[in-house]
């Protein structure tokens, strides 16, 4: 009885410890009491544990992925250093594309010998989702909860005045960090085809929390419901009434926290109806003023040049060595402009083709996948989110530890095939 206790501890400790670890992964933490953010203690600890008990796994094309995006950031290197960027008045590069280099280059290689499968990955995700979700919601409710988050944490709220936000997350940024947690919860209810009223709460929680801190995860989350929605009651995994009821479900609770958040919490109406006000504005073509500003943002792109084709400005946001103002949001113009239309381009493309080529090794569900993929190819034209990290890594490890659980799965009935015969 007592080895059973104890390996039930130990296994329980070991689901802590991977829960723990993408919360401080995906989500963009800095605290000012740590010196160092959360992301690279857990890097550094992960890479001692793999170092030291599992030894490194990789293959041929993990090996060309990581050079590609070595070759990125030496590149993203030489464009700051020939343009001479003024590191004091200007915004760089080097900096996203180190940290792309580190958490989604290097960062897969490490973490797929923590996990078991796909699935366990997507297990951990929704639960680290799920509690910055509930930090979320706080946050929103209780004036004293978003307080005591502004002291802790080393950022500039002063943009989010009017804006919910959580633990190293906010605006839309912070709403698609939230999404990845759903995301991965969807994608757990697609493969395992089981719900329950518990996990139903659970998705409402999350889709709420990213209602709250931002418009694009919003958008996406609405995407994926509806997909996740057609896929199972395509398989026949529900009768067509229960999958109204869970739908209504859904639907019921949304509007219930809606309602119960504006009448009870008085004290945070303001940026309450504010957030609410913003979430219409994309239904709404003429009174929408991110369309606006998404239509404006055209005339802040540099035009094309021999230098904004090949070498870039090395600026990211500012003025470069010869005074040419770099002001833009959009992930696509942001890249353009910074390390120019070449190597932007290239920058995307390998990411997208070394998961294309994965992609086409997964045998059984992946349309949920590529229908995200099609998502961070849209809304990268408002921000940079492939280079805010969460996303691209969300899909790449789930991609990785799929493929991972299939050649498992090839050698074990290998295995077995071998002892019968």
């Amino acid at each position: 009885m007592e080895k059973k206790k104890m390996k039930l501890v130990f296994k329980n400790n070991q689901i802590i410890l991977k829960i723990l670890t993408l919360f401080f992964t995906v989500f963009s933490i800095r605290l000012k009491v740590i010196p160092v953010t959360p992301r690279i203690i857990v890097l550094v600890s992960v890479l001692l544990y793999v170092f030291f008990m599992r030894g490194f796994h990789y293959t041929k094309d993990d090996i060309k992925w990581l050079i590609k995006c070595f070759f990125v950031f030496l590149f993203t290197l030489f464009s700051v250093f020939l343009n001479s960027a003024n590191q004091t008045d200007s915004e760089l590069p080097l900096y996203s594309a180190f940290n792309f280099l580190i958490f989604v280059g290097l960062f897969p290689f490490l973490l797929i010998d923590v996990f078991d499968d796909e699935l366990q990955f997507c297990r951990a995700l929704g639960i680290a989702g799920t509690i910055q979700s509930i930090i979320v919601i706080m946050s929103a409710l209780i004036p004293l909860i978003r307080t005591l988050l502004q002291e802790i944490q080393n950022i500039d709220f002063s943009r989010y005045n009017y804006r919910i936000f959580g633990l190293g997350i906010a605006g839309s940024g912070g709403s698609i960090y939230l999404f990845c947690g759903l995301f991965a919860i969807a994608y757990w209810i697609i493969c395992t085809k089981k719900i329950s009223i518990w996990l139903t709460l659970i998705y409402i929680i999350n889709f709420f929390a990213i209602t709250l801190v931002g418009r694009t995860g919003f958008y996406a989350a609405i995407i994926v419901s509806l997909c996740l929605f057609i896929i199972v009651g395509r398989n026949g995994v529900w009768k067509p009434s229960a999958l109204f009821g869970w739908s209504f479900f859904i639907l019921i609770g949304m509007i219930f926290l809606y309602n119960y958040v504006t009448s009870v919490f008085e004290s945070n109406t303001e940026v309450l109806l504010y957030t609410f006000r913003r979430l219409g504005e994309g239904f709404n073509y003429s009174d929408s003023e991110t369309i606006e500003k998404l239509s404006l943002w055209n005339d802040r792109i540099i035009p094309l040049s021999f230098r904004t084709l090949f070498i870039g400005t090395g600026v990211t946001r500012g003025y470069s060595y010869d005074g040419l103002l770099v002001s833009h949001d959009g992930g696509y113009a942001k890249r353009y402009m910074s390390i120019g239309l070449v190597m932007a381009l290239y920058s995307y493309v390998i990411y997208y083709n070394y998961l294309r080529k994965m992609i086409k090794r997964i045998t059984g569900k992946k349309g949920i996948i590529v229908i995200c993929l099609l998502i961070m190819l849209v809304i990268e034209y408002k921000e940079p989110f492939m280079y805010q990290l969460a996303l691209p890594f969300t899909v790449l490890m789930i991609v990785k530890l799929k493929l991972k659980a299939q050649v498992q799965k090839k050698e074990k009935k290998w295995q077995h095939y071998l002892k019968k015969n």
